[in-house]
């Protein structure tokens, strides 16, 4: 039964059809990525984009097939294209019926008395994308398909020209076609398992993505057509097309569906995302009848899959950050860790992620990302070697794998403590008050890292409230793994240490605002600006604060920086609030941490609530209302997932990446471990 769908009256214009988008992945950090209209409105929208060094140095290669069904003689199209030239093609809405994730994208086309029932997949672990035709009427004569791949070979953060590539294509004794851009490019195989290849070779002219004209970016691309594929049978029948890095001589669409299929089944077992009135999986502690096994609880956990990927260079799992355009990053790895994997009780995926990043660590550092282009990681990060201790915390404490945790993650992170406390890159270090400071003038270190230039958007150089909260959870978790492995006294020095930060760190409240600074520079006046960072002093499994001041800052927070999908990143009442992020590059990035909402603070926020209230029933019934919005934005948006942020404006507009791995993560972790 599909776990999410919309019907025609969601789509009564191109625009509204455009606004909703569907994502697949293949686990390699590749994807296919469109609007449900089936019209390309960013220059990220295609059918195939293949990783080629996992998950990194992704190439769009199929952008995607136009397709028309034939009855009776006449030409129906089932696609969507708005050109340069002002023109919009939107035949193929009038045909659309009913779009679905069940579980992967699926659209229904009615045209006179033929249905057209069109699936889309990734096949796990390939760059391979395989979208499959059923075609049934109940009488009458033939039905025709024409379907026309329009290919490209470009970086998924660029455009293409006519004429850049030659594009040589060979027809196979397989029957695929070999579409090689250029000679040492990936090549691109099509294939499908019925009808004929009519080869072509001429180029479309601009096709118009309206999306990046409103993010200040190119509008327009030329894209390759190098044949058609016609096809047609008499009362049912089905096609099958692929799109491959890899040659399909073995083309089997049924199997490779139903293998896919089962995947998907799999991993929602292993979740414990049971129909209503299935028997507990043993060992879980938190079934509840309302939400375990709803709809809701299947998307995400199946959306939460989306950004697990595998790291073929150097073996080991990894996290995609966002769809379309993040590679693997250490801090949002961390922070999503416990939410797609724990959440979702894929613990062997949770000690591969923990592995992988441990193998990375360098001078008391994990990577903050891998960039798209390869190469050596990036280590320009004060938080994520901290958000490290916390995942590694709640992964021991789901699995009680203290072995794992003893020979092969305890070693790494006391040498993370270790040059802490000595002193590291990026001016990371204790200073004498026992406090973490990191940052220069011209690094960004924490989570607020936009950076235009030599513009450094929101300066937090100096002692940030959340390093000082990371940091004291470090000390404390350190403390505890010392204890249960057998070195009290390292233990000790550990809670001395915290004890320190503890004592100096009430240098932080601001009792004009009631809440906690978010900066301590090293010269000058403490930073009152009101901001989510201070909640991390309140929602780490070791809290800095508690009692009236916790309550203080949940309720100053919730005044200032709630919305219904997420929190603030600054208070509206701050003279450098941003509230919509929107325009080119420069005017997006100075908006992104200055007034943008994040959804994944949604978890923070509700985990401070409970520490600072409590969890009686009433506590509990409220924070699951404060989810309700976000669980409605799974079927607005990036359909079946989370986007990365919001305007800070009303009506909060989802923005950024269409699906973020920390926003799923967050939810689906509040929702099935905490309220």
């Amino acid at each position: 039964m599909a776990h999410l769908h919309v019907g025609r009256q969601a789509w009564q214009s191109f625009e509204q059809a455009a606004a909703l988008e569907w994502l697949e992945t293949n686990g390699l950090g590749g994807w296919a990525y469109g609007t449900v209209g089936g019209a390309n409105t960013r220059f990220y929208h295609g059918l195939l984009a293949a990783s080629t060094t996992p998950p990194t140095e992704r190439l769009l290669l199929l952008a995607k097939l136009d397709e028309h069904l034939v009855v009776d003689g006449v030409k129906h199209p089932l696609y969507t294209n708005r050109w340069a030239s002002g023109h919009t093609e939107d035949g193929g809405l009038a045909a659309l019926h009913r779009f679905r994730l069940d579980p992967f994208p699926t659209w229904t086309f009615v045209v006179d008395d033929v249905i057209v029932e069109k699936r889309l997949f990734m096949r796990h672990g390939t760059n391979t994308t395989v979208v499959r035709y059923r075609v049934s009427r109940g009488s009458g004569g033939p039905v025709g398909l024409e379907v026309v791949p329009l290919v490209t070979c470009r970086s998924i953060h660029a455009v293409l020209g006519a004429n850049d590539w030659p594009f040589a294509q060979e027809v196979l004794a397989s029957g695929s076609v070999s579409v090689e851009p250029f000679v040492g490019a990936p090549r691109l195989f099509l294939a499908a398992d019925r009808g004929e290849f009519e080869q072509g070779g001429e180029w479309v002219y601009g096709l118009h993505y309206p999306y990046e004209l409103v993010r200040g970016e190119a509008t327009q691309e030329d894209l390759y057509r190098p044949g058609l594929y016609r096809w047609s049978c008499v009362g049912e029948g089905e096609l099958t097309l692929a799109a491959s890095t890899d040659p399909l001589d073995g083309l089997d669409g049924a199997r490779w569906e139903a293998l896919e299929r089962e995947r998907r089944a799999e991993v929602l077992r292993v979740a414990g995302a049971l129909p209503h009135g299935s028997a507990a999986v043993p060992g879980d502690r938190r079934i509840d009848s309302g939400w375990i096994g709803s709809s809701e609880h299947k998307t995400l956990v199946l959306a939460a899959d989306q950004f697990i990927v595998q790291r073929r260079s150097t073996g080991g799992a990894s996290v995609v950050a966002g769809y379309p355009w993040f590679t693997d990053w250490g801090r949002d790895t961390m922070i999503a860790l416990p939410g797609l994997t724990l959440a979702t009780r894929r613990y062997p995926l949770a000690r591969q992620l923990l592995q992988t990043f441990a193998r990375y660590e360098r001078d008391g550092l994990i990577p903050n990302c891998f960039p798209e282009e390869g190469g050596e990681p990036l280590y320009n990060t004060a938080d994520a070697s901290l958000w490290f201790f916390e995942a590694a915390w709640q992964y021991m404490r789901a699995t009680q794998d203290h072995a794992f945790i003893a020979t092969e993650i305890y070693p790494v992170l006391k040498r993370i403590a270790e040059a802490h406390l000595a002193g590291t890159h990026f001016g990371i270090g204790v200073t004498a008050d026992g406090l973490l400071r990191c940052g220069n003038p011209h690094v960004q270190v924490t989570w607020m890292d936009a950076k235009v230039g030599d513009w450094v958007v929101t300066p937090r150089d100096g002692r940030p409230v959340e390093i000082q909260a990371l940091w004291y959870n470090a000390l404390h978790v350190l403390a505890s793994l010392s204890e249960r492995f057998g070195e009290p006294a390292q233990a000790q020095g550990w809670l001395t240490h915290a004890q320190r930060l503890q004592s100096a760190f009430q240098r932080f409240w601001n009792p004009t605002a009631g809440c906690l600074y978010d900066l301590l520079p090293d010269n000058g006046a403490p930073d009152p600006s009101i901001r989510p960072n201070q909640l991390f002093a309140l929602s780490l499994s070791h809290p800095l604060l508690h009692g009236e001041q916790a309550r203080s800052v949940v309720s100053v927070a919730f005044r200032h920086l709630w919305t219904p999908y997420g929190l603030r990143s600054l208070s509206p009442s701050d003279p450098a609030f941003v509230g919509r992020y929107e325009g080119n590059r420069v005017q997006r990035d100075g908006a992104y941490h200055q007034g943008t909402v994040w959804a994944w603070l949604v978890g923070p926020f509700i985990r401070a609530y409970l520490h600072a209230y409590g969890r009686a029933p009433e506590r509990l019934q409220h924070a699951r209302a404060l989810l309700e919005p976000l669980l409605g934005h799974l079927s607005e948006f990036g359909l079946g997932s989370v986007a990365e942020i919001f305007d800070g404006a009303a009506p909060h507009t989802p923005r950024g990446c269409v699906a973020q791995a920390w926003s799923v993560a967050e939810l689906l972790w509040l929702l099935r471990e905490e309220v």
